[in-house]
Formats: structure tokens, sequence, C-alpha cells
């Protein structure tokens, strides 16, 4: 099984490939999630008191506009 590691400040996001340099909306993987079920285990073991450790699924390939955060995730509090 692979694993996604997320270090302090930092966001990991799903894609359908990998290039270098700059990438667009389209770039980023879109779910089809099939019976609407998502599975997924979580080790919290090593995240200190007072880390916000979360878990987001947005529409980010719908996105056209590009954030404050140089990425297409777009949320009600304009969160980098």
């Amino acid at each position: 099984r692979g694993a996604v590691r997320a270090h302090m400040k930092s966001r990991a996001y799903f894609a359908d490939g990998c290039a270098s340099g700059a990438y667009g909306n389209q770039e980023y993987l879109a779910l089809q999630l099939l019976g609407n079920r998502l599975s997924y285990t979580i080790d919290l073991s090593e995240t200190g008191c007072g880390c916000n450790a979360a878990f987001y699924l947005a529409s980010m390939r719908q996105n056209r506009n590009e954030s404050g955060c140089a990425d297409y995730y777009c949320d009600a509090n304009e969160v980098c």
C-alpha cells in the first residue's frame, strides 16, 4: 500500500499525473466515488498538541480560479 505523508504546514494533493513546473486545475484528480463511499485510514500518533490534522474533499479540478496559495483550493475562509 502506498502512503501520503504531509509534514508541518504542508498539504498533499492527488493528481491524474505528475509534471514539473506550473500546473493547472485540470491536473487535480476528480474522484468518481463508486457507491458514494470513501474509506481511508489515518495515523495521528505523531500529531503533536495544538496541531490541526484534517482531511478535506474539495472540487479543485472544477475551480478555474487560482487561489492566493498558488493552487486551486477554495474555501469560505480562504485558508492557505
